[in-house]
């Protein structure tokens, strides 16, 4: 298809999903609408989720038709943006810090980002540590602990991405301080986590100085976040 995108014939299709925040549980929905809601960015990449039949829960990219949509986002008869070359790239990264590494310059790309930063979560707070700086002095930002309330590092953990003008929420405006810069002040700042098991690995900020981000790159964080977390788990 040449949008990359997944339909099932509705005739054929039946409510069947649940789909679970860890707090929060929706559904049953079709797959269809379910792959909707990740095209659209409104089912975040950390969610769970279980046919309603099943008794277990699973995460989103241990699930057929999702991981299916996912493999079709990369299809290489499909134009490429930077966004594309993701699954197939991270497949050569060895541990954790290359498949952060690899993301953050991915979402950078795909995204025209000014400035980012990773934040890996390491012992021996369990909190994300700044480890990796695009665009802003590191000497000012390596090392700098998130703290564990932070609103940006609680979307995370909701497996949620941010997008969304620079000061428009709590977690805008934190991912806004972290990536403030004199000369040029993001005007639209974004989140995606990184995800392995049940928790968060890392998160990466980034900043855009000339326009806020477009709602379509939304589409673009999760499929990374997609890939990452897919890498992660083996």
């Amino acid at each position: 298809m040449q949008d990359g995108s997944v339909r099932i014939s509705g005739a054929t299709q039946r409510p069947r999903w649940l789909v679970s925040n860890g707090a929060t549980v929706i559904g049953p929905v079709s797959t269809d609408l379910l792959i909707r809601g990740f095209e659209a960015g409104r089912v975040p990449p950390g969610c769970w989720i279980r046919d309603q039949d099943w008794s277990e829960w699973r995460e989103a990219h241990q699930i057929r038709e999702v991981s299916h949509w996912c493999r079709a986002q990369f299809d290489p008869g499909v134009d490429q943006d930077p966004a594309d070359l993701v699954p197939d790239r991270l497949q050569l990264c060895q541990g954790i810090e290359d498949v952060v590494l690899f993301a953050l310059e991915a979402a950078m790309a795909a995204l025209h980002a000014d400035v980012a930063l990773a934040h890996r979560v390491r012992e021996p707070l369990w909190l994300p540590v700044t480890s990796c700086v695009h665009g802003l002095e590191p000497d000012t930002a390596l090392g700098q602990v998130i703290w564990q309330y932070d609103p940006a590092y609680a979307t995370a953990r909701q497996g949620r991405v941010v997008l969304e003008r620079a000061g428009a929420s709590s977690a805008a405006r934190a991912i806004g301080s972290r990536l403030w810069q004199p000369l040029a002040q993001p005007v639209g700042v974004a989140m995606l986590p990184v995800l392995h098991g049940d928790g968060v690995a890392a998160m990466i900020e980034l900043g855009r100085s000339d326009h806020p981000f477009r709602s379509t790159d939304a589409k673009t964080l999760t499929r990374i976040a997609f890939a990452a977390a897919a890498q992660l788990a083996g």
